[in-house]
């Protein structure tokens, strides 16, 4: 869990503008009961062209400083997978872009 989180912030801080602030919302619900996590950044978004594919392996997205592979949110999804959790794209726009893991309690 810790590495999809640290992925996700990884994005966050590389695509948000140098000095904005890069936010975590933790969240805990009863009913159903479940941990979720929110990672929100003010970077350009996610193109459109690349939303579909997002989570697969090889996705990458341009605007980095540094080059990728484009593992980093295919390990998220398949860590929430591991985990019966989920992970996904919340919201994405020039004002920025929300990413949330969904972690559902065990039985």
């Amino acid at each position: 869990l810790r590495l999809a989180l640290r992925n996700l912030l990884s994005n966050a801080l590389k695509y948000a503008p140098g000095d904005s602030a890069v936010v975590l919302h933790v969240m805990d619900f009863d009913e159903p009961p479940a941990l979720q996590l929110e990672v929100a950044d003010a970077g350009p978004g996610i193109p459109r062209e690349l939303q579909p594919r997002l989570f697969t392996r090889g996705a990458r997205g341009s605007g980095g400083t540094e080059s990728t592979h484009g593992l980093g949110l295919y390990i998220v999804r398949r860590v929430m997978d591991m985990h019966g959790g989920s992970a996904e794209l919340l919201r994405t726009g020039p004002l920025g872009t929300v990413m949330r893991l969904t972690l559902p309690q065990a039985d």
